[in-house]
């Protein structure tokens, strides 16, 4: 039984954000995004700023979409309210630094 039991960290999103009209407006690529996007997301401790900060490349490759569907899923995002652009950064070089909407993330 113990193989079946997921090891590692995991991704938390509130409940009130599943059920909300929000989340079923986005497609699901941009779920996908988003969820990826809240690996790096520190809710607690001295890091927990509400930013993450994601090269595209690396972000598509987490989310397994295409560079160009993270591109438009991340502009759902910012067009929706989710995130915002803190600190604009290179696609391949530093990344970008998100800020996250508290009220989606946390609930």
């Amino acid at each position: 039984m113990s193989e079946h039991l997921v090891k590692g960290y995991y991704v938390a999103i509130p409940e009130k954000t599943l059920d909300s009209e929000a989340w079923k407006s986005l497609t699901p690529s941009t779920r996908c995004v988003y969820t990826a996007m809240l690996v790096r997301y520190k809710r607690t401790g001295s890091e927990s700023n509400g930013r993450v900060k994601w090269k595209q490349p690396e972000l598509a490759e987490k989310a397994r979409l295409s560079l160009k569907t993270v591109n438009t899923c991340l502009q759902e995002l910012k067009d929706k309210g989710w995130i915002e652009v803190w600190e604009p950064g290179g696609r391949w070089l530093d990344g970008t630094t998100y800020e996250v909407n508290p009220i989606y993330a946390d609930g």
